[in-house]
């Protein structure tokens, strides 16, 4: 797979500009992983542990997730939270396209 990186100091003018569906991780409430709509062009974003993802930057997504985690889990790893769902994403028929 290709996957290609961004670095910004406006990750808002980022999105805005993006073509395709703008993706984050939020620890409660996003679609489960398992059953989002991964096919096509998406960009990711994704939270420093504890943290996470800002709530401005969460409402800017088209798609916001959840990594389904046992009972009392506090936060997933970032790069574990991005390993699991590229794979998810990388494994969906129609990624990267």
């Amino acid at each position: 797979f290709r996957l290609n990186l961004r670095i910004s100091g406006d990750l808002g003018a980022e999105i805005e500009r993006f073509k395709g569906i703008c993706v984050c991780t939020v620890p409660r409430g996003g679609v489960p992983l398992r059953q989002a709509d991964l096919g096509g062009r998406l960009g990711w974003i994704f939270g420093a542990e504890g943290q996470g993802v800002s709530p401005a930057l969460q409402e800017r997504a088209a798609l916001r997730i959840t990594i389904p985690t046992a009972p009392g889990t506090e936060s997933i790893n970032v790069a574990a939270a991005a390993a699991v769902c590229l794979y998810a994403a990388f494994s969906t028929p129609g990624a990267g396209s």
